[in-house]
């Protein structure tokens, strides 16, 4: 595995780490631990749902804040699976531009979901070296995964 795919590897699982401790109540309703998803979103974030749903960031910010703690006493748990670097751009106007896939594996109370989900990464400009933002992610239902 290169330094770039564990690098977004690590940042894929970063995320969905806050998003369990968000929905548990694990963390407070702090504007400093919200910062752990605001910081790494770019501007223009877009996710497509895997109902088809297309969210940008405003809406998707104010819902996940909004989210804290609704799954507090479900043994919510989120396992990420089945990562893959599909390509990275080094040059051009893309450069520093990766493109991911990943299985997201959810369980609250006795539901399971699954999801396979394609994410766009990009290296921050103004942040310093090394730091990578999400820029779109694209979310389907694994066969026969989805809600009950």
């Amino acid at each position: 595995m290169t330094s770039i795919e564990s690098r977004c590897k690590d940042e894929i699982i970063r995320l969905h780490v806050f998003f369990v401790d968000w929905f548990k109540a694990s963390l407070p309703n702090t504007d400093e631990q919200f910062d752990a998803f605001t910081k790494c979103m770019a501007p223009q974030f877009h996710i497509v749902s895997p109902r088809g749903v297309v969210d940008a960031l405003p809406k998707l910010t104010s819902g996940l804040r909004s989210a804290h703690g609704v799954h507090k006493d479900s043994g919510f748990t989120i396992e990420i699976k089945n990562c893959r670097f599909l390509f990275g751009a080094e040059g051009g106007g893309n450069k520093g531009c990766y493109l991911m896939t990943y299985e997201e594996w959810q369980t609250f109370g006795t539901n399971e979901t699954a999801r396979i989900s394609t994410v766009m990464f990009r290296e921050k400009e103004e942040e310093g070296v090394g730091d990578l933002e999400w820029v779109h992610v694209h979310e389907t239902w694994l066969p026969d995964m989805g809600p009950p």
